[in-house]
């Protein structure tokens, strides 16, 4: 696998011949997928020109009140980033979920992604891959942003958290298994270590976890 993978690299990117944060094309997509298994499950269906099609999975949170902040003698309930979220965690049923008017919420993919495998062979090269999400365009339409904080560092692994606003005056219906955002992936070089964060391995839709940038 290793020499495949080399003969790979020397076809389509000679390092000293490519610029960092150059997008992935779908030949090349398919190609590290095959060989390192990047998303599970894979649909080849789901594999645009520059990108993957990813879809939503079976778990949403909903952040609660975490803390109180007092103004002008008035105590109000906040959300505090440097504490421990309090949230409502739910699974999707078959009937799907409806995402109310100006609510957000956390929701899973049901594609597992592994940018560590891939990533501890490329590191040899002082090379990796990233990603980013974004949402699809046809939803967008309807009102619903997803994910605005995005990136996917070199080195990560598990589920995908996005994040969703419905920006419209009517709740939008979304059931497991739809469409949900798009997958771009991305050659970053010079790079020498990988992601060892916080929400390695997630699984679940996962809360905010800021504090832990905090606690010692």
């Amino acid at each position: 696998m290793k020499n495949e993978f080399i003969d790979f690299c020397d076809l389509v990117m000679i390092r000293d011949k490519i610029e960092s944060l150059k997008i992935l094309g779908n030949n090349i997509i398919k190609k590290f997928n095959d060989i390192f298994e990047i998303i599970s499950p894979f649909n080849i269906n789901q594999l645009q020109p520059a990108s993957y099609d990813v879809t939503l999975g079976n778990s949403i949170v909903c952040n609660e009140s975490n803390d109180t902040f007092t103004k002008n003698g008035w105590i109000q309930p906040i959300i505090n980033p440097f504490q421990p979220m309090v949230t409502i965690k739910k699974e999707i049923s078959e009937n799907g979920v409806l995402i109310e008017p100006g609510k957000f919420y956390n929701v899973n993919t049901h594609e597992y992604l592994d940018l560590k495998t891939i990533n501890e062979t490329l590191l040899q090269f002082k090379m990796g891959i990233a990603a980013d999400v974004c949402g699809k365009s046809s939803l967008a339409r309807l009102g619903l942003v997803v994910e605005n904080a995005g990136f996917i560092d070199p080195g990560f692994c598990g589920t995908i958290t996005l994040e969703l606003y419905n920006q419209e005056k009517y709740p939008i219906l979304l059931k497991k298994g739809m469409l949900i955002a798009q997958l771009r992936f991305y050659l970053v070089t010079d790079i020498t270590k990988l992601y060892k964060g916080k929400y390695l391995k997630q699984v679940k839709a996962t809360e905010s976890k800021y504090y832990l940038n905090y606690s010692k």
